[in-house]
């Protein structure tokens, strides 16, 4: 640690607060390979970001086939995060008929994606 600190021209202290600030002090050899967390890429592979969009769009393309009841449930269920008793309430059914509701929408869906 003295030569690190020598070389840069800085005390021991100074090198010491450097590393406990995170900043990683070595060879770039030793820091830097494909696994790397510094080096790694946040964004999704392309393949990845192509399958989502596209099960995005198929998604949306199958709730605007549902009818207008069933989407309405299913946005209040996944969108508005309602309990299954609240939007009993709001739509003004038993809970039952609204797990129904539920149940037969994500059904269809299923049926529409595959």
């Amino acid at each position: 640690m003295a030569e690190l600190a020598d070389l840069l021209g800085i005390d021991q202290a100074a090198l010491l607060a450097l590393e406990q600030e995170n900043i990683q002090i070595g060879s770039l050899d030793t820091l830097y390979d494909d696994h790397a967390a510094a080096f790694a890429d946040q964004e999704p592979d392309p393949f990845q970001a192509l399958a989502e969009a596209e099960d995005s769009d198929t998604l949306t393309r199958c709730i605007t086939q549902l009818p207008e009841r069933l989407q309405t449930v299913l946005q209040l269920y996944f969108v508005e995060e309602l309990n299954l008793a609240e939007i009993a309430d709001i739509l003004d059914v038993s809970v039952p008929r609204i797990h129904q509701l539920k149940a037969s929408a994500l059904s269809k869906m299923r049926e529409m994606m595959t």
